[in-house]
């Protein structure tokens, strides 16, 4: 018989620490990129490009360790149906539900400030000359 059962594995410190990197780095990005936008060039401007520049490796990062913890996690035979069950649950439910409410709220935003809604027609199919 064949074991689909999840491995249960010791918690790798260096992994968190990784993350942490990763995260530090995404911050990194998310604030430096404001300054890009600075019309003077200066030496506030030069470190913020660096800063942005050399951040980018975090979304690379955070694909990395997600292959590797699932991969040690599922080492061996898994079941395929109950692992995309799983990452169903955990990423696609609570991605409709945000993505759900943003735009409900972007709906309301816009009808209070008299906002017009863009249609996905007029978007993707008419020319942009």
């Amino acid at each position: 018989m064949k074991d689909f059962s999840i491995q249960q594995t010791k918690r790798i410190e260096e992994i968190d620490y990784l993350r942490g990197f990763a995260i530090l780095a995404v911050v990194a990005i998310h604030t430096s990129a404001n300054f890009t936008k600075i019309q003077n060039v200066n030496l506030l401007l030069t470190i913020n490009v660096i800063i942005d520049v050399f951040s980018h490796f975090a979304v690379p990062l955070f694909i990395f360790i997600s292959g590797f913890v699932l991969s040690i996690k599922y080492k061996g035979q898994f079941s395929q149906k109950i692992f995309l069950q799983k990452r169903a649950k955990s990423i696609l439910l609570p991605y409709i539900i945000f993505s759900t409410l943003y735009l409900l709220y972007r709906i309301s935003f816009s009808a209070i400030n008299n906002e017009r809604i863009p249609k996905l027609k007029n978007h993707f199919f008419e020319p942009r000359f």
